[in-house]
């Protein structure tokens, strides 16, 4: 029965002395950002027509990361008297650039005004 006590006190003093050598020496932690990989220029423009006159605004999109991105583009014009023109949508290679163009059509019987054309880019 001695050697029995004796035998379970050593193996619990093994088990301490175990447990005490393992110890916690560094915990990390790190901040994930996830950004944009698309940038679009220009974000705005200006453009003067005269009736009957067409102008083209070229918009570049560079693509950032290593994988192909789709971007579709939704366009909005404040009055149906001018004609706006531009692809639905485009698709940019890793790390590469694109350019589209947005063909703008002032008709002739179109009146002076200011317009405004919108465009909408998004993830395809």
């Amino acid at each position: 029965m001695k050697k029995r006590l004796l035998l379970t006190v050593a193996l619990l003093a093994l088990l301490f002395v175990t447990a005490l050598g393992a110890y916690l020496i560094i915990t990390i932690t790190g901040n994930v950002q996830v950004e944009e990989s698309i940038t679009i220029t220009p974000d705005s423009f200006v453009m003067v027509l005269y009736p009957g006159e067409t102008q083209i605004q070229e918009i570049e999109v560079v693509n950032s990361s290593n994988i192909d991105v789709t971007i579709d583009i939704g366009l909005t014009v404040s009055s149906p008297e001018i004609i706006v023109t531009a692809p639905d949508s485009i698709k940019i290679k890793p790390s590469g650039t694109e350019t589209f163009d947005i063909e703008i059509f002032a008709p002739l019987d179109v009146e002076p005004n200011d317009f405004t054309i919108t465009l909408e880019i998004s993830r395809g």
